[in-house]
């Protein structure tokens, strides 16, 4: 038996804290209208899984541009709220900076590198925005990215952050495209995944024919029965399984 999630492992362990964050932005320009964050320890050194959570929080910012109307359909925030009730950014990130600052070693996670783009797209000339910019970047994992290497939908397509939490058995704590209800369930989707290599792998073998990432992992398996060797079901899964 490999070591369980050898992949992902080399990201996690040894991180002293798991951040999970979700930006909304404002649909032209892509500039950040809304934060959610959640944060956990991990239950140990060498664990992929979540322990004490850290901390929470959710802040609406003032971007420098309109709000979209799409955006304001699916998120409900509006020119008016965030003008009324957010907060600019280099506030917000001083404010995420000092919940951050007792931990050393953080691994910052997101569904897709849209929101590390809104990051990007939304800081300004301070030397403190460009820093925390630089460090999060030093320090991510898209995790949908992880992902749709093994799963996908019936069309190979990648699969929704909503679906994953319909097939993950994820519970919603809020309302979706709400930034905090979306790095909660993000992080119940993760914990899930990892807490369960098993059904991971079962999950991957369901998706297999439709996948259109694993042509790698084809193509290294095609070659060794080239040179002779016998290739198992078994040992097909043993292969899939390196590759978590």
């Amino acid at each position: 038996m490999t070591e369980t999630f050898p992949e992902l492992s080399k990201k996690v362990c040894g991180r002293d804290l798991l951040v999970f964050f979700d930006f909304e932005s404002t649909g032209f320009s892509h500039q950040a209208i809304a934060l959610g964050t959640i944060a956990y320890s991990p239950l140990c050194e060498d664990s992929l899984s979540l322990g004490k959570k850290a901390f929470s929080f959710r802040r609406l910012i003032r971007p420098k541009e309109k709000i979209g109307p799409v955006v304001e359909s699916l998120t409900g925030l509006s020119d008016e709220l965030v003008q009324r009730e957010g907060l600019p950014l280099g506030t917000v990130l001083k404010e995420w900076i000092d919940l951050l600052r007792p931990f050393s070693n953080k691994l910052f996670l997101s569904y897709s590198g849209m929101d590390l783009a809104i990051l990007s797209n939304s800081i300004g000339d301070s030397l403190m925005e460009e820093q925390f910019y630089a460090h999060v970047k030093n320090n991510y994992l898209d995790f949908k990215k992880y992902l749709d290497r093994f799963l996908c939908d019936e069309h190979g397509q990648s699969l929704s952050l909503l679906s994953l939490a319909k097939r993950f058995s994820v519970t919603l704590e809020g309302t979706p495209h709400d930034p905090l209800t979306d790095s909660l369930t993000l992080a119940g989707v993760y914990e899930n995944v990892v807490s369960d290599e098993e059904q991971f792998l079962r999950e991957c073998l369901l998706d297999y024919p439709n996948n259109r990432h694993l042509s790698f992992l084809e193509r290294k398996l095609i070659l060794e029965v080239a040179r002779g060797k016998t290739l198992t079901f078994e040992q097909f899964k043993e292969n899939l399984r390196r590759c978590f």
